[in-house]
């Protein structure tokens, strides 16, 4: 997957670059909102400022959207998010191992920006502000500013930016595909929009109420503008990728915290090209842009923060310093063991799993299944989808020279590394989801990618462990959070009741709810469920009817698979 990328690929990285900007731009507008005490109707400015971009833009804009390449990331990303918005409305109440607190944590941040309390609020009862980066919940505040400020409002939006990750994940199949040829980016795009339909970490982290899949949208924006900068090819290098890297490496901090394993990463790799460059020049001058850009973003959090909170307060509220053990040694085993248990799946080894009892016997199915999907290194890719993933990987690597094969290879280890080792509590059910959504998303575009290249007995293999997938992770899943099974066999059986039957944490989170009065999306289907499902059933058949139909057009002429 190098950096080489043909033209016809950039109406797309135009389309990403849009949305990523958007989303800084929207960023940037509510902070100032906030920070000068302005209205909150300012808000509707945004839609000014869209508009008016839209009309400065329009000949462009209408040249790209008949870009074949744009309509096909189209066409997959309305099937990845209607997909997630059908399940979402399925949702009365939020479940799953032991999720919980987040999903309301956010909201009452989103809230904190709307109606400006004391700085030394705690959210949770327990997390000051600084211990959370603000971007998502700003921008969500700018859009409950608009639309009303109800819980369900703020679901659809989380969902909505969540399934966003889906566009540069795309982008990175495309390059997969462009590796060799005989690659098809048309049917890398619809084969993705299935994997992320039938992934139940995508899935799941999508219509749960936080922000780790928005900061995987910048998470994997950021390797894509890298790959299109190519900083280690001073005389080639890309300004605007460059810029725009820098951009999505910054926001993708200020989204969430766990984007900076990848941060660190991108950063070593771009100073590290440096050593290559020839001319030093353009390096140089790319550099200091990107980096002047990301350290701008940066600063109006952090610079705000240190000003309010002080240097403790800014940098040591969040859970990686304030789970940390009291010696290094202490921190050290603390890391070791959770590697060990992310690595090893829970139910090959011996360890306390009362957090998953209850009287619900499919609800011990879905969280046993539940605890596999989120938390374990391997089958945070599928069931079987992990054999595949490495399977497709070590192809492509392969066919790289063996210095690009060795620095994928160290990126990939030290993302995984990091990511685990920067979770300072010990967890013995494991920690992949922390930090590894963009990893886990970034192999499933290079099996979309590849998929022409894999022999039939691992497509065979992915599609069985497709199936166990969204039989268990989603199918499942949302049957339980929409209490639907339980509503089918007891009819009669009061809805606390039905919550109780579940995990604490589940019973926890009902009543949270209940408490607080929220409406979710899916009490508006209360008696209509199957509508919700009804259209993921549609979304999902035509999903998998666009995958045979690009399968079909192989070896035709396409506009999108000519040099």
């Amino acid at each position: 997957m190098d950096g080489d990328c043909p033209r016809r690929a950039e109406p797309g990285q135009r389309l990403l670059a849009v949305v990523c900007l958007s989303l800084v731009v929207a960023y940037l507008v509510g902070w100032l909102i906030y920070t000068l005490d302005l209205p909150n109707e300012l808000a509707y400015g945004l839609v000014l400022l869209g508009l008016g971009g839209l009309m400065a833009c329009r000949r462009r804009v209408a040249q790209d959207l008949r870009d074949p390449l744009v309509c096909h990331l189209l066409v997959g990303q309305a099937a990845v998010l209607a997909w997630n918005l059908a399940w979402l409305g399925v949702v009365r109440s939020y479940s799953g191992g032991g999720w919980t607190g987040d999903w309301f944590g956010h909201w009452q941040r989103c809230q904190f920006f709307l109606k400006r309390p004391d700085v030394d609020i705690l959210f949770n009862g327990f997390d000051p502000l600084p211990s959370r980066p603000p971007l998502v919940n700003v921008v969500v505040a700018d859009w409950l500013a608009m639309t009303g400020n109800d819980f369900a409002s703020y679901q659809a939006a989380m969902t909505v930016w969540s399934s966003l990750a889906f566009l540069p994940a795309a982008l990175l199949a495309i390059r997969a595909a462009r590796v060799m040829p005989g690659g098809s980016p048309d049917r890398a795009i619809a084969i993705l929009a299935v994997f992320f339909m039938t992934s139940p970490m995508a899935v799941q982290n999508a219509t749960f109420a936080w922000t780790k899949l928005p900061a995987a949208v910048f998470t994997l924006a950021a390797v894509e503008f890298f790959l299109a900068a190519r900083p280690w090819n001073g005389a080639v290098i890309r300004l605007v990728p460059g810029i725009l890297c820098g951009v999505c490496v910054a926001a993708a901090i200020l989204a969430h915290y766990s984007a900076a394993p990848y941060a660190i990463v991108l950063a070593g790799a771009w100073l590290t090209s440096g050593l290559w460059a020839r001319p030093r020049l353009p390096w140089l001058t790319a550099t200091a842009a990107a980096g002047v850009a990301g350290l701008f973003l940066l600063m109006t959090w952090f610079g705000w923060a240190l000003a309010v909170y002080g240097p403790a307060g800014t940098f040591l509220s969040n859970t990686t310093a304030t789970d940390r053990a009291p010696t290094l040694a202490l921190h050290a085993v603390a890391v070791a063991g959770n590697i060990f248990d992310t690595a090893v799946p829970h139910f090959l080894r011996s360890l306390d799993r009362s957090l998953i009892q209850q009287s619900s016997p499919w609800g011990y199915v879905r969280d046993w299944w539940f605890e596999c999907y989120q938390l374990n290194l391997l089958m945070i890719f599928g069931s079987l989808g992990w054999i595949v993933v490495l399977m497709a990987c070590g192809q492509m690597l392969r066919r790289l020279p063996a210095g690009q094969r060795a620095a994928w290879i160290a990126a990939a280890g030290a993302v995984i590394l990091l990511g685990i080792g920067s979770h300072s509590g010990r967890d013995h059910w494991g920690v992949a989801h922390i930090c590894l959504q963009p990893l886990v998303l970034a192999g499933l575009a290079c099996v979309a990618g590849r998929w022409h290249e894999l022999s039939p007995f691992l497509r065979w293999l992915f599609g069985i462990g497709a199936v166990v997938d969204l039989t268990f992770g989603i199918l499942l899943h949302y049957a339980a959070q929409g209490f639907i099974l339980d509503r089918w066999l007891t009819p009669d059986r009061p809805l606390t009741e039905l919550a109780r039957s579940y995990n604490q944490i589940a019973a926890g989170n009902y009543m949270i709810k209940n408490a607080a009065g929220w409406r979710f999306v899916g009490d508006v289907f209360t008696e209509t469920q199957f509508i919700p499902v009804a259209v993921a059933g549609v979304t999902f058949a035509l999903a998998v009817w666009n995958v045979r139909r690009q399968a079909s057009r192989i070896g035709q002429p396409s506009a999108t698979t000519s040099p």
